[in-house]
């Protein structure tokens, strides 16, 4: 535990009674690969893959089989990058969105040797999200990319020295010159609030070992991509006194960021991938840097579709490796680019290795679809030639789902049938409590909500697209291969960007289950019939020239509406027929809670319980768990300092029995994570989760079951769905 936990401890803030009773976390699955953002290899059979919120995983096999790595002391399952220290080829070193840990046993244990920087230290600065928020010049602004934060490398000075380079998530650059026993924090644009200078924001670092220049890409844009060279050369003892950063951007067209940057084993040559929509298809364009300019290396190629390319590898010579949407290779510097079939390998490759010693080439990507994909990929490699065919794990024994959202049945229906909304593949279904599991015909949900509507069941599931599926048979299909979605999408006329992937995105009447609101950049999309038609209000707030960007939404009985922003606080809407958009007969938005000096993000609005009755209103927020009851002011609920809490839910049959999420806040954070609940409205907290593997990864949602209020769902963004049944909940209102 951190220092500022301990600290809650002894004041109180978090009580250690009453305990939570002997029952276990069941672990409900899909028991399935989700996504693969790391790979190290020590021989053809050992090999080790990281999984954001999913860990470490080990296989002996060649990747046939896969278990659990140990991971002692991996707090934090935010597992983002694995790699050998190429020096000392026992030590293996792991990036966690927080900071890196290393192993001298193959992942058994593991020791952290680099912290966050935020509140406290299992948490890191804010990330820029989707929209424009707090960090400043908007438009132009920092540039988030679609893809978690890893940049990491080494530079080899002998076979005695070298140097770790890394950067925590906004935070500048951080070193270590003792194989990553200590790190120094340095910041190449210093100034009173340097996490909020988006050039601080680094995406991807490369160390040049035969100049001694150390490059980097950072979230920096608008007018032109920002790539930095220090102005001087790096030596094993590190930075040198009165160095400075220098753009070096000559001959890149685009705007978006460099998603990725790589030495090229000469001195000044580096390659670079940079996004480019209008590039069709490969949406991205190569760049070979010669110490002064960068040359295109266009795709030229239609199985390349590279937007957002995560890992860019250079495997020796001028042989160079790519992973976008799709994967490909170079073997003469970009001059031509291979993208072989995926065939039964999943898309969007986040994971490169290659290894010119084993003359292979392994690929991660974002899923096995419950097993029915290759999750990851191995091609036996000539350097400076070619690859052949290759030969693919589902990543059999390898439990990392990243769930976004979970849903279980109104009361009185099928209790063991719970839906999950999932990343970069559809809902997935369960008819057997998790024994198995069924994808459904949805796109990439980031919320599923299941509704009583009249004499039968609705589930609307919400896309990280903007679509959304509306399915009427949720409960009454025999079995989970009988429910069916239909398309009850807003027209693409209608639909914005986000600021935000999260359950709470929608909203659905609790009393009329045809009345769904969405909340985009800025604007609520609304429609009254189920789908069946749309309109939108546009989210304006008087006094503010730009509004802030809706990222949370709560509709409550009598149709009044709140809504959760970026960096701007919580609004209200009393206007149920025209949503407030400005119309000569609409209402207002009207400031209706921390508004000033607000959070970074709310993430999640609840009620205790219907109006009229006298309420208490929660919001989950980047800054913690706040509370107002009546007419009184927001305040904090005294929940453990320092973390983001991203869902709260109140017991229906137990008005002052709380639950609240921990650990989620696409993109800007992600932590460890855990639920808290309190018994008595908040004055008092205890860990539901303490001492399970679910309490070190991110939960995306908490729910209580409609049919048993003890009956506790949790979906994790990396290890799928948990239940918790409490048997005999504690008694109300202690």
């Amino acid at each position: 535990m951190r220092l500022a936990f301990l600290l809650a401890v002894l004041v109180g803030v978090l009580s250690p009674a009453p305990a939570p009773p002997a029952q276990t976390w069941t672990e409900l699955g899909p028991h399935s690969s989700g996504r693969v953002s790391g790979i190290a290899v020590s021989d053809l059979q050992h090999l080790w893959v990281a999984s954001p919120g999913g860990g470490v995983w080990k296989s002996i096999d060649g990747g046939t089989h896969w278990s659990w790595a140990g991971n002692y002391g991996l707090g934090d399952f935010t597992a983002l990058d694995l790699e050998f220290d190429r020096n000392e080829p026992n030590r293996l070193y792991l990036r966690t969105w927080n900071g890196l840990l290393v192993s001298t046993d193959g992942a058994a244990h593991w020791k952290q040797t680099l912290y966050g920087q935020g509140p406290n230290s299992d948490t890191s600065y804010y990330q820029p999200s989707f929209t424009c928020g707090a960090f400043p010049a908007c438009p132009p602004y920092a540039n988030v990319t679609e893809f978690e934060p890893r940049p990491f490398t080494q530079m080899v000075f002998s076979p005695r020295q070298s140097i770790l380079l890394t950067a925590l998530p906004c935070g500048g650059l951080q070193y270590s010159i003792d194989s990553g026993n200590s790190f120094r924090q340095l910041w190449p644009f210093p100034g009173a609030h340097p996490e909020s200078n988006p050039d601080n924001c680094i995406i991807s670092i490369a160390g040049d070992e035969a100049t001694g220049k150390v490059y980097f890409a950072s979230m920096g844009s608008g007018d032109s991509t920002h790539i930095y060279r220090s102005s001087a050369a790096w030596t094993a003892s590190g930075a040198p006194p009165g160095m400075h950063w220098e753009l070096v951007n000559q001959g890149i067209k685009g705007r978006e960021p460099a998603s990725s940057v790589v030495w090229g084993g000469s001195a000044n040559r580096l390659m670079a991938v940079v996004t480019d929509w209008s590039v069709q298809p490969s949406h991205a364009t190569a760049y070979l840097f010669n110490g002064a300019t960068w040359t295109p290396k266009p795709f030229n190629n239609p199985r390349c579709i590279m937007s957002d390319a995560r890992p860019l590898v250079w495997g020796g010579g001028n042989d160079f490796f790519v992973g976008g949407v799709t994967f490909g290779y170079t073997a003469n510097a970009g001059d031509a680019w291979v993208c072989p079939e995926l065939n039964q390998q999943y898309v969007d490759i986040r994971a490169i290795h290659a290894d010119r010693k084993l003359r292979r080439v392994w690929i991660g990507a974002d899923n096995s679809a419950l097993e029915s994909h290759f999750v990851i990929s191995s091609y036996p490699w000539t350097p400076g030639s070619s690859l052949a065919p290759g030969t693919g794990s589902n990543g059999l024994g390898i439990s990392s789902w990243q769930a976004y959202s979970v849903a279980a049945p109104p009361a009185g229906e099928k209790r063991d049938r719970i839906i999950v909304g999932t990343q970069d593949i559809a809902a997935a279904c369960t008819d057997d409590d998790g024994a198995h599991w069924r994808l459904l015909n949805t796109d990439e949900s980031q919320s599923v909500i299941w509704r009583k509507n009249g004499a039968g069941d609705v589930v609307y599931s919400y896309s990280t697209l903007g679509t959304l599926q509306r399915s009427t048979n949720a409960s009454s299909a025999a079995t989970c291969a009988n429910v069916t979605f239909s398309s009850a999408s807003p027209p693409d006329s209608l639909r914005e960007s986000k600021a935000f992937v999260g359950p709470h995105t929608i909203a659905v009447h609790p009393v009329d289950g045809n009345r769904i609101y969405l909340v985009s950049a800025r604007s609520i999309i609304y429609s009254t019939n189920g789908g069946a038609h749309w309109a939108k209000a546009p989210f304006s707030v008087t006094g503010r020239a730009r509004a802030p960007s809706p990222t949370a939404i709560f509709v409550d009985e009598s149709g009044v509406i709140y809504v959760g922003t970026l960096d701007g606080g919580a609004f209200i809407c009393n206007d149920s027929s025209h949503l407030c958009d400005g119309s000569a007969d609409s209402g207002k938005w009207e400031p209706w809670g921390l508004n000033m000096g607000s959070p970074r993000m709310i993430a999640a609005i609840t009620e205790s319980n219907a109006p009229p009755a006298a309420r208490t209103f929660w919001m989950a927020t980047s800054q913690g768990l706040y509370r107002k009851t009546g007419a009184g002011s927001w305040t904090p609920a005294n929940t453990t300092p320092g973390y983001v809490y991203n869902d709260v839910v109140v017991d229906s049959s137990c008005h002052s029995r709380i639950y609240a999420a921990v650990g989620y806040l696409e993109p800007i954070s992600r932590s460890r994570g855990g639920i808290d609940y309190s018994s008595n409205n908040g004055a008092t907290w205890t860990s539901l989760t303490s001492g399970a593997p679910l309490h070190n990864v991110p939960v995306t949602q908490v729910i209580l079951s409609p049919n048993n209020p003890g009956r506790v769902l949790a979906s994790t963004y990396g290890r799928g769905a948990w239940e918790y049944e409490w048997g005999q909940v504690p008694p109300c209102g202690k």
